[in-house]
């Protein structure tokens, strides 16, 4: 019986162990404070999120809690070391977001009061959408007594809001970034640091356009005058245009052309509806305005306009698009392949083409521009071929093409006689289609491997 159990001496060593051990800390508590301060920003909710278009994400709670920053407040509560540290770090107070579209209280007075005062003097971020009352003006006027330091600013105001925002002017020394969606204003003119904007409302805010070096521009309803700006950008270095059907439109002057020469990446992205007809007249108005003569990063996104080929060669040629651009993108485009085929063989010096089919659906046209005509136009042949330079490719497929035709285009650009860098080939294929022959994926594999370069095969759910 007595060796069935520990004798006191050995049982006190086994407690004593044990209490040892349970007073030993969890890893995660010997992180440093300047790790863990990295990471509890990350359990934030993203500003960006579809789901705050939801109906909940509006309600009065939704905004409560974004208002305190119900994250950091969730993380306080695991420990008393996490409480200290996260309220005595002020930056991981500095994001702010009103949003007044539900009935606005003294409750939120006072949380807004309390996230600003543990922010201490650390920049802010601030997010403001819709002031309609003396109470939601008096949470802008609390913001705006801290203008000093916000860094950046995301505002979607009436006039009742813009008028507020007046008495920010000469007060932005930190501001770097602006989104805007409000009446004109000129409260951000003398930003000394701002250098990058995006434009969500008709009239375009008063600001040092010689400074611009990201602009983004939602709408474009009377496109020339929005796109006028752009000459008066000398630093500007990337464009985003984002393309609106519900808009009207004005078109340039005859025979002018708004030039940038600053600018090296360009973005045209869709809208998602049409309802009144106009995004193709909008997309070919705004093709046939630009000339970028600096451009190397070309990305053209989802859009339910009909693809304007004859504006896009005239913008190619009038900004040599065949000796500067490097870098294409096209994804979910109703163009022909035909005419992308006609599009790539203007632009000889591209390195780098990202290339997605337009998904099938009811309300897009089923314009496959992977195909058999695609990959045999790429394929490396001594009389003629598209894209010579080409060094990486990216293909999200719903898979028309034969396995063949495919082997013969990434076969040819890896026999390169002068084994000059090998082109990268990514292909991606959605899950509802065929597969890729299995033994040509082990075959191009193994090559890829002998020849030091990247062949990516997976099939994907879009």
């Amino acid at each position: 019986m007595s060796n069935e159990f520990p004798q006191s001496e050995e049982l006190a060593a086994l407690i004593s162990c044990v209490t040892l051990s349970a007073s030993l800390p969890a890893p995660v508590h010997r992180l440093p404070p300047e790790i863990l301060t990295r990471i509890f920003p990350l359990c934030a909710p993203s500003y960006d999120d579809p789901v705050r278009y939801d109906w909940q994400y509006r309600s009065a709670r939704r905004q409560i809690e974004r208002l305190a920053q119900k994250h950091l407040l969730d993380l306080a509560g695991v420990c008393s070391q996490w409480l200290v540290l996260i309220m005595g770090t002020p930056s991981l107070w500095g994001s702010v977001e009103v949003d007044c579209t539900s009935a606005w209280s003294p409750r939120h007075m006072d949380i807004l009061t309390k996230v600003l005062q543990r922010s201490a003097g650390t920049p802010l971020k601030i997010y403001v959408r819709h002031i309609e009352n003396t109470r939601q003006r008096a949470a802008l006027l609390m913001l705006a007594e801290n203008s000093a330091r916000w860094e950046e600013a995301s505002l979607s105001l009436n006039w009742l809001g813009a008028e507020i925002l007046s008495h920010v002017r000469g007060n932005l020394p930190q501001l770097k970034l602006l989104r805007i969606g409000s009446p004109e204003l000129d409260a951000f003119e003398t930003a000394p640091l701002l250098t990058d904007v995006c434009v969500r409302s008709v009239v375009f805010p008063v600001i040092r356009w010689s400074q611009v070096k990201i602009l983004e521009i939602w709408g474009l309803r009377t496109h020339y005058g929005a796109l006028s700006v752009l000459p008066r950008c000398s630093m500007l270095i990337e464009l985003f245009i984002i393309l609106n059907g519900n808009s009207t439109l004005t078109a340039p002057p005859d025979d002018e052309a708004i030039t940038c020469d600053t600018v090296e990446t360009l973005t045209l992205e869709g809208c998602d509806r049409d309802p009144y007809g106009y995004a193709a007249e909008i997309l070919g108005h705004v093709l046939s305005s630009l000339t970028l003569p600096s451009l190397h990063k070309l990305c053209l996104l989802p859009t339910v306009a009909p693809w304007q080929q004859q504006p896009f060669l005239g913008f190619s040629q009038r900004s040599s698009l065949s000796n500067t651009l490097t870098f294409l993108e096209i994804r979910g485009i109703d163009i022909d392949t035909a005419d992308l085929v006609e599009l790539l063989a203007e632009l000889p010096s591209l390195r780098t083409l990202w290339l997605t089919d337009v998904a099938p659906s009811a309300e897009r046209s089923e314009h496959i521009i992977i195909n058999d005509y695609l990959l045999h136009s790429l394929t490396r042949t001594a009389d003629s071929f598209v894209v010579p330079s080409l060094k990486q490719i990216s293909l999200h497929s719903y898979a028309p093409f034969t396995t063949k035709a495919f082997l013969d285009f990434a076969t040819s650009r890896w026999d390169n006689p002068t084994r000059a860098s090998p082109v990268n080939i990514y292909l991606w294929i959605a899950a509802t289609a065929p597969d890729v022959d299995s033994a040509t994926v082990v075959e191009l594999q193994a090559m890829a491997t002998r020849l030091k370069c990247i062949f990516l095969y997976r099939k994907l759910r879009w």
